[in-house]
């Protein structure tokens, strides 16, 4: 069955929890000719990643879309009509999955690490307590190839409504992480509204922390027992902060960092209708400067029709304003399995085919 719809990729910068220092990224390339926002490589961080927002997406019962994903991954990726428990999503070389378990809890998922989703898998006890958590920083590959995941270990069952710091009570040993030949010990302390992750090495000398601001209270859309205000991480390489702001509905509104602002502004539906970058440059973040002092990028209104579909997505702001459209397949259910994107721009006053690409879906629904 095909259905026409319109949508871009969405070209925003992933905000990274990672000491900006030794790390630039390249500005922004237009939507329209098909290229996405590149980062130079760099020497693996310390501490790698946060275990905090891995936590949070773990104890969600649903996994929401978010301003600061990458360019890759469209507003309506893992959503779906009724209950799936596989959603792969197939974009270029790289594949992102969801999976749930048996209770239907999340058990795989894709997660915002240094600027780039990658998989996560979170591995759970009897009782429903997760006893670790996997994840690859690259995400997997269509082929099956993959880089080898770091595992964390904990002592002992994580519930969701459990403080963090009760994993670390006396006569217990820290958090594991380790990956080859790398090996790291972490301490949680939760205070009324914060908690801390403190990394060390095998030694036991301090390599850095995560400090995390969180509301237990204020409504989630995707379900999570609480959510992350702010996010600092701080090594020897420096410190990077993210701040978020939330709609009313619970949903991600705004992503700040010294690297730039993700904004959103969602509808009734909680679905995304207008979507911007504003990044700042590396010469502006060495000079200290506001994040809104960076140089805007296109911004995307979102239009949606009465079934969920995005059926237009076009950029404002330019005479050259890119105008995306879409055709989909969609399974039994109703729900797409394969999205063909033809990118559109106006040449001599009149709209024209730029680009085409694919996304494609597998979706499992399990025995109902």
């Amino acid at each position: 069955m095909k259905r026409p719809c319109l949508l871009p990729l969405l070209a925003c910068l992933s905000l990274s929890l990672l000491p900006a220092q030794d790390k630039t990224i390249a500005p922004a390339a237009d939507p329209a000719q098909g290229q996405g926002i590149a980062a130079e490589p760099a020497a693996e961080p310390v501490p790698p990643f946060a275990i905090i927002p891995l936590l949070e997406t773990a104890f969600a019962a649903e996994l929401s879309w978010r301003p600061d994903w990458p360019l890759e991954i469209p507003p309506d990726a893992f959503s779906v009509k009724g209950k799936a428990v596989l959603i792969s999503l197939i974009a270029g070389d790289a594949e992102y999955r969801l999976r749930r378990d048996g209770e239907g809890r999340l058990a795989e998922f894709p997660a915002l690490v240094g600027g780039a989703l990658v998989q996560a898998e979170a591995f759970r006890g009897s009782g429903g307590g997760i006893l670790g958590l996997s994840l690859g920083l690259a995400p997997a590959s269509p082929d099956g190839g993959e880089s080898e995941p770091w595992a964390v270990d904990f002592p002992g069952p994580l519930l969701p409504g459990s403080a963090l710091s009760a994993i670390n009570s006396p006569g217990r040993e820290p958090v594991r992480v380790s990956r080859g030949e790398s090996a790291y010990f972490v301490l949680f302390q939760e205070s009324e509204g914060e908690i801390f992750e403190t990394w060390y090495d095998p030694a036991g000398n301090f390599v850095g922390y995560y400090r995390a601001l969180i509301n237990r209270y204020f409504p989630s859309r995707n379900g999570s027992p609480w959510r992350i205000i702010s996010i600092e991480g701080r090594s020897d390489q420096g410190t990077e902060t993210v701040d978020y702001r939330f709609e009313s509905g619970g949903g991600i509104s705004e992503a700040a960092s010294s690297r730039g602002i993700c904004s959103a502004v969602y509808g009734a539906a909680g679905r995304p209708l207008y979507w911007e970058h504003i990044p700042v440059l590396q010469d502006q973040r060495e000079a200290g400067a506001e994040p809104q002092q960076g140089t805007p990028q296109r911004p995307y209104a979102l239009q949606w029709d009465g079934q969920g579909f995005l059926v237009r997505m076009r950029g404002a702001g330019g005479a050259d304003n890119p105008d995306y459209r879409y055709e989909y397949d969609l399974d039994g259910r109703l729900n797409w399995v394969e999205r063909r994107e033809t990118g559109m721009i106006r040449r001599f006053g009149v709209l024209a085919p730029a680009s085409i690409r694919y996304i494609r879906r597998q979706i499992s629904y399990g025995e109902e």
